[in-house]
């Protein structure tokens, strides 16, 4: 768990220990006039099921710096023997887009 994570549990599990059950302010209804104020819900309950979630995850192998495979400078700056295999990394990506028909 991260350290936000863990952070922002602490947060909430105080705020409910202190009987605080909403932390946003709620957004009125109606304008100064008593006219209900036009809202998004209509376009979001057509949109959202259009809206995605776009993750990819590549398997990048790193390759070694030649320097470390010198005997030379490895006795000269005392790095240690280390095995020669091939280090391999995840990279990831994240991302969203929308499915237009």
């Amino acid at each position: 768990m991260s350290l936000r994570t863990t952070f922002f549990s602490a947060i909430f599990a105080l705020l409910s220990v202190l009987g605080v059950t909403t932390i946003f302010a709620a957004l009125p209804a109606t304008d100064s006039q008593q006219q209900p104020l036009p809202t998004l819900a209509p376009m979001l309950e057509k949109t959202v099921p259009a809206v995605v979630n776009i993750f990819t995850a590549t398997h990048i192998e790193v390759k070694q710096n030649p320097l470390l495979s010198d005997p030379f400078f490895r006795y000269f700056f005392d790095v240690p023997e280390q095995q020669q295999q091939p280090t391999k990394r995840t990279e990831q990506s994240l991302g969203s887009g929308v499915v237009i028909d």
